[in-house]
């Protein structure tokens, strides 16, 4: 048994040795880079066919982006957050209607279980508002349009 064990070992190791030696010894054509390459590389950029392309310029968006797009974008958060706010106010009523019910008849009954549902259902509103504008973030960064056109900061 303790042959077996150590035949496994053996061959396992010499299994790794023979990779390593040759993920090390292979060739990735991976480019490298030494001092006499320093004057090809001293004023930066790209050298493509003998010509260095500057890359400190700016960069062009290949799409124009306008006012009204960026009225859109804050059309479509400010709806969002206002029903937001809604929910939020929704849920603060229910909660204050639940505690009220509670107050006046401590034993469950029909109006506590109506209130629960209420404020259940303001809780789930708020959740799928949330969301909501967390998916039309997330597309606008996807989309490559700053975070503040849809919180209406522009500039």
């Amino acid at each position: 048994m303790i042959m077996i064990c150590r035949y496994s070992a053996f061959i396992l190791f010499i299994c790794c040795a023979v990779s390593i030696f040759f993920a090390l010894n292979a060739d990735c054509g991976s480019e490298i880079i030494t001092d006499n390459d320093l004057q090809k590389y001293k004023k930066g950029g790209i050298i493509v066919d003998n010509q260095t392309i500057q890359t400190n310029q700016p960069v062009q968006l290949e799409r124009s982006l306008n006012k009204k797009e960026k009225q859109r974008w804050c059309d479509e958060g400010e709806k969002y957050r206002m029903q937001i706010a809604k929910a939020q106010e929704d849920l603060k009523q229910a909660d204050k209607h639940l505690a009220e019910e509670k107050a006046l008849f401590p034993v469950t009954n029909k109006k506590i279980k109506a209130a629960q549902a209420k404020k259940l259902k303001a809780e789930k509103a708020l959740k799928e508002s949330q969301a909501k504008l967390d998916a039309l973030e997330n597309r606008a960064h996807r989309s490559s349009i700053p975070p503040g056109w849809v919180r209406c900061q522009f500039e």
